[in-house]
């Protein structure tokens, strides 16, 4: 089974720097105490590192989480829980926190003690352009990449943003024990990469990354020594790379089963075929499968034909969605919707679809989500002319089973055809 690298990295890091701890005191709960600080917007970190840590960290550690007031950013109330913290786990971006709630993160800090940090925070308390502190009292530690994370911090490459980065562990890192089960050695990150050189003659990089090759290559993770304490950071953070974390459990749970589990395009994940392409690269072709929405796929702002044909090899499942004229507004600010009108009645090249089906030699089901039970059977005889009409439709035999949705209630209507013979049958 395979094992994603970057909320892995942070296990294993807990688990090295706490060995050898010694705690202050007794508490009714004797597991180490972790402090998750999260104050930033743009990874959802207040999500995805409350379900990381529950699935992963629960069992063995007493977890706390300290967010920012979703009214003011710097502003991070309750961090006085650092006070029996054995370790730090820092997600912010340009926060300027009073004095009172600064003091309790830098007494954690350069006391030496277990520091996990990951992407952004390395501009925790950073000013720069039109993040300044807003007034006397509240604290810029503006050198904090430097001075604790032993990296230099120069923004990124705007063009990395879209394609991400290709990683690799360092060779001479690949037996360092936060590396143990981060497999495979080489991968791709949906996380863009920072530019850190030079490292601290005190920091140990352990992965590289670059988003092109005629760009530089950067340190992705490295772990450090501040005031005589762990410190780790990893500038692969991402929700892409967390799904790659919940996806492996599930997946491996599907095939231990005997199901195949497929991923169906409807967040901003899947919005782009370059993302969900990635997706599907991280895992075999009889891990992870496409459950293929057109409508989703045209919502998100795509055209349907051209993203089926860069993952119609993936394809196990297929939701035929038209949309009609009436939601063409909402194109590009959504990632899909409940519901489409009858096949045939949209702005969808279904024919098309089909053709890219039939070519690439898709065996499945098509499932036509609609409104009503009317919209599901008029779907049919339309489909059925696509059929006929398609030179790579007549290589085929194809089978289509109509998904009635009404109402939200689900269930599946006795309706099919067989092309190219055209018979409708009742199940």
């Amino acid at each position: 089974m395979r094992h994603y690298p970057l909320l892995r990295f942070i296990v294993c890091v807990l688990l090295v720097g706490l060995l050898g701890q010694a705690r202050d005191g007794v508490a009714q709960d004797v597991r180490p105490h972790i402090v998750f600080v999260i104050a930033e917007s743009e990874y959802n970190t207040k999500d995805t590192l409350p379900a990381f840590a529950k699935k992963y960290l629960d069992k063995e550690f007493r977890c706390s989480f300290v967010h920012a007031n979703p009214n003011d950013r710097n502003d991070v109330p309750g961090l006085e829980v650092l006070c029996d913290a054995d370790l730090l786990v820092l997600s912010m971006r340009r926060c300027f926190l009073p004095v009172p709630q600064m003091d309790h993160l830098e007494r954690f800090i350069r006391a030496g003690k277990p520091l996990v940090v990951i992407r952004v925070s390395c501009a925790a308390f950073a000013e720069q352009g039109r993040y300044k502190r807003p007034g006397p009292g509240q604290v810029v530690w503006q050198r904090f990449d430097q001075e604790v994370l032993g990296c230099n911090y120069q923004g990124y490459d705007g063009e990395s943003r879209k394609t991400g980065c290709d990683v690799w562990i360092l060779p001479e890192a690949a037996d360092y024990p936060i590396l143990k089960d981060v497999k495979p050695a080489k991968f791709h990150s949906r996380s863009w990469p920072y530019k850190m050189r030079p490292l601290a003659e005190t920091a140990t990089p352990l992965m590289m990354g670059r988003s092109s090759k005629d760009k530089p290559e950067e340190p992705v993770a490295w772990t450090n020594t501040y005031n005589g304490g762990r410190v780790f950071y990893t500038s692969l953070e991402q929700a892409f790379d967390i799904m790659c974390v919940s996806l492996e459990a599930i997946v491996s749970h599907a095939q231990s089963r005997g199901v195949r589990f497929a991923v169906e395009l409807h967040n901003a994940l899947t919005a782009r075929p370059d993302m969900l392409v990635k997706l599907t690269e991280r895992f075999g072709p009889d891990e992870l499968g496409v459950n293929f929405d057109t409508g989703n796929s045209f919502l998100a702002g795509n055209d349907p034909v051209e993203y089926l044909r860069k993952v119609a090899d993936r394809v196990i499942h297929v939701h035929i969605k038209d949309i009609p004229e009436s939601q063409l507004h909402e194109r590009g600010k959504v990632t899909g919707t409940r519901v489409g009108v009858a096949a045939g009645d949209g702005v969808l090249d279904l024919p098309g679809i089909v053709d890219v089906l039939a070519k690439a030699g898709y065996q499945g089901v098509l499932s036509v989500e609609c409104d009503t039970l009317e919209q599901a059977k008029k779907s049919l005889p339309y489909l059925n002319r696509v059929f006929a009409e398609s030179v790579a439709g007549h290589q085929a035999a194809r089978r289509i089973r109509l998904d009635d949705h009404a109402g939200g209630r689900g269930g599946q209507t006795p309706l099919a055809a067989k092309v190219p013979q055209m018979k409708t049958q009742e199940y």
